[in-house]
């Protein structure tokens, strides 16, 4: 019962990190955080349903799964908590496939990177004079290492030769269900109803979020600093080794919001919001995994995680495992 007493742990300095906040605007926060997570998993249920239309794929098995993987990402580094959702995908749809999961979470991606990549563009648009900056110190670079940057673009275009090589012979034999997987983008409109009306309201809750903790510690929430609020968490999972990327964030923020609030408000911030949204995370995924798959399911994701944590399990071995748990729950059930 070791990991009880971790989680224990975690939660006490979860709450003395949060203390501080408004508890209308945690209220508010914890909301807009729960819409986030349940907004997408509808898109992700429809893109599943799509890719085996022949079964029923239920919303709160594909809910809990995702909810439960968001909140071990929190606590957990190296996206743990994306491996043992897809595996839990997999053990929620009998007969289904890794490679058309795995294609189904490209499906999901197409969204979140074209609005990742404009919210970049827009941030670089609002401050012209540091791309240029930026640009001009690149080529400035290359002009003074010409040879080497030769060499470099060269190198760079054989490894992907070879690698556009290997890729497609490995490929060439799961295509089928990597093409299963993407069934719906074979229906734009059905593809846009379905996939990315719900991934835009669940980027609307993550921009309410962001305000609404913004406007908690008294910083302006214009539309550049929530979007270098954004910005900054998915550059800080890039490179964060911490769960959360929560020194990551807040080291990212304070030179990002420079001049926005003082260094210790930026902080409280950042550490606060953060914490809000770690806790309402790991409350909403054990409580749907708990109420959907049972507590010995549950428990056993949680101890594989803890136990496992510096490991890196495949998400077949561990979907067979969780799936055979699902199936002997679904047999008690009908029992």
């Amino acid at each position: 019962m070791g990991w009880l007493n971790d989680l224990a742990g975690w939660i006490e300095t979860t709450f003395d990190n949060i203390a501080s906040i408004d508890p209308i605007y945690l209220i508010i926060g914890f909301a807009f955080q729960f819409g986030q997570t349940l907004l997408n998993s509808v898109a992700w249920r429809n893109v599943l349903q799509a890719a085996y239309p022949d079964k029923h794929i239920l919303q709160k098995e594909i809910s809990a799964a995702y909810a439960g993987g968001v909140g071990l990402n929190s606590v957990l580094p190296g996206q743990a908590g994306t491996v043992t959702y897809l595996a839990l995908f997999r053990a929620s749809i009998p007969g289904s496939s890794v490679t058309t999961i795995l294609s189904g979470a490209a499906v999901q991606g197409i969204f979140w990177s074209i609005v990742g990549a404009l919210v970049y563009l827009l941030l670089f648009l609002s401050a012209p004079s540091s791309f240029e900056e930026a640009l001009g110190s690149l080529w400035t670079w290359m002009d003074d290492h010409l040879f080497l940057t030769l060499l470099i673009i060269a190198a760079t275009v054989v490894l992907l030769v070879i690698a556009v090589r290997v890729i497609k012979r490995r490929l060439r034999a799961q295509w089928e269900q990597a093409g299963q997987g993407a069934a719906i983008l074979h229906n734009p409109r059905r593809y846009l109803a379905r996939v990315v009306v719900f991934q835009a309201l669940s980027y609307g809750c993550r921009i309410a979020v962001n305000v609404t903790f913004m406007l908690a510690y008294n910083i302006d929430p214009t539309p550049r600093n929530v979007f270098i609020v954004i910005a900054a968490a998915s550059i800080a999972a890039v490179f964060s080794v911490a769960p959360g990327g929560v020194g990551a964030t807040t080291a990212v923020l304070q030179i990002a919001l420079s001049g926005q609030a003082s260094q210790a408000t930026i902080t409280a911030y950042s550490v606060g919001q953060q914490a809000a949204c770690m806790l309402a995370n790991i409350g909403l995924g054990v409580l749907l995994m708990v109420k959907v798959f049972g507590w010995d399911a549950t428990r056993s994701v949680l101890h594989r995680k803890r136990k496992h944590k510096g490991d890196k399990e495949s998400t077949t071995d561990e979907a067979e495992q969780l799936a055979a748990q699902l199936e002997k729950r679904r047999t008690e059930r009908q029992g």
